[in-house]
């Protein structure tokens, strides 16, 4: 049994040798991996159950699922499995590539029988894993598994991105108050970078001077007289318009109340003239910039990288906070939304913009539908092949 199970360690190892010359550069996020099942036994010679393959994503499992039955003919005698594989690759820190192989196998009538082994691939060929050893028919049923980093992924990958919509739509949050500003939809053609800006204008009055660069002073300002006809101004012109008779005297009115309530009056009785500070407009901004840059595609999922920064203005303070910045990668699928925070936590909740993305791009139809008892993204290649 060992001579046997060596020799076929051998021939595989010198096979994946073979392969690996002129290979593409292996792609880091998925690894391929081939189960090659067979069985064994004493006086039996080796007979292979089936080859499967598929190229998984790291951290994420595939899985096979088979029912076989294992016959001793010199005996006469059999008995039908139930077998079920779980293969999770990984990639440890010294950048080994690492299998964890889960198999339950059931026996008719009988209970289940777990095993469990970690697999280091840290050369080529396979790592041999006994699933089952039957005492009535002498057979032995046995897994081998090969896997390496996929080179098949990068070179099956499009040289260019296809052309990718981005759904945007941003609310800005203030609490538990929570306005939409935009919805906009932006177009990436071959994985380039896509860009977007908000501008939104808040006019505040400031008492004496400032150093705002676009203040703007009311003695500046042309005075529009609606009693003579209609009045004209240039686009993008700044304006004041009179108070009539009747708004100059409630004016006067609560002028003379607010005297009276602080105590500023003159030895006449009348209220006192209040000093006039030079008053000034000033237009606080806020704003957001985000950048959408296509990392990778796959034909289900995309990676992004977003980048946003902004500003916003303090409903407290009624004055613009302190910019926020943002940079996030995430991978979706298409139609999924995924939620970006350009928000700070504030005494009421918080506070900002978020931005829902929705990536859109042709879909690779999906594959046919397994045949019976494959599962899990490892489907069995034609009938004859081999590791």
């Amino acid at each position: 049994m060992r001579r046997i199970l060596g020799a076929l360690f051998l021939t595989a190892a010198l096979g994946a040798g073979a392969v690996s010359q002129g290979a593409e550069p292996p792609d880091p996020h998925f690894a391929d991996v081939t189960l090659h099942l067979f069985t064994t036994g004493e006086r039996q010679p080796i007979k292979e159950v089936g080859t499967f393959t598929s190229s998984l994503p790291l951290g994420k499992a595939g899985g096979l699922h088979r029912t076989l039955t294992i016959t001793n003919e010199s005996r006469g005698v059999s008995l039908v499995l139930l077998l079920g594989v779980s293969v999770t690759p990984s990639l440890a820190e010294d950048q080994v590539l690492h299998c964890v192989v889960l198999s339950t196998v059931t026996p008719k009538g009988s209970e289940p029988l777990r095993r469990a082994k970690d697999m280091a691939f840290n050369h080529p060929g396979e790592q041999l894993m006994e699933l089952f050893a039957d005492g009535t028919t002498g057979v032995r049923l046995a897994l081998a598994v090969s896997a390496s980093l996929s080179a098949q992924r990068a070179a099956d990958a499009p040289s260019t991105f296809p052309p990718v919509n981005f759904l945007v739509r941003v609310e800005q949050w203030s609490g538990a108050q929570r306005v939409e500003i935009e919805d906009v939809q932006l177009q990436s053609l071959e994985g380039a970078q896509v860009t977007h800006e908000y501008k939104r204008k808040v006019p505040r009055w400031v008492e004496g001077e400032t150093d705002a660069k676009d203040a703007v002073s009311l003695d500046d300002l042309p005075v529009l007289d609606l009693n003579s006809g209609t009045p004209t101004v240039k686009a993008g012109q700044n304006f004041s318009i009179a108070l009539t008779p009747a708004e100059q005297e409630k004016q006067k009115k609560e002028m003379e109340k607010a005297a009276a309530r602080d105590g500023s009056t003159v030895a006449g009785g009348g209220p006192k003239k209040p000093v006039e500070k030079p008053r000034r407009l000033v237009w606080d901004e806020e704003f957001y910039h985000l950048s959408i840059t296509p990392v990778s595609i796959h034909p289900n999922e995309l990676t992004i990288n977003l980048v946003m920064r902004g500003q916003i203005l303090d409903p407290a303070t009624k004055l613009l906070a302190a910019p926020m910045d943002l940079s996030a990668e995430k991978s979706l699928q298409p139609g999924q939304a995924i939620p970006f925070y350009l928000t700070r936590d504030a005494a009421g909740g918080s506070q900002g913009f978020v931005a829902w993305v929705t990536p859109q791009w042709s879909v690779v139809p999906p594959p046919e539908p397994l045949p019976p008892g494959a599962w899990g993204g490892i489907p069995p290649e034609p009938s004859g092949s081999t590791p």
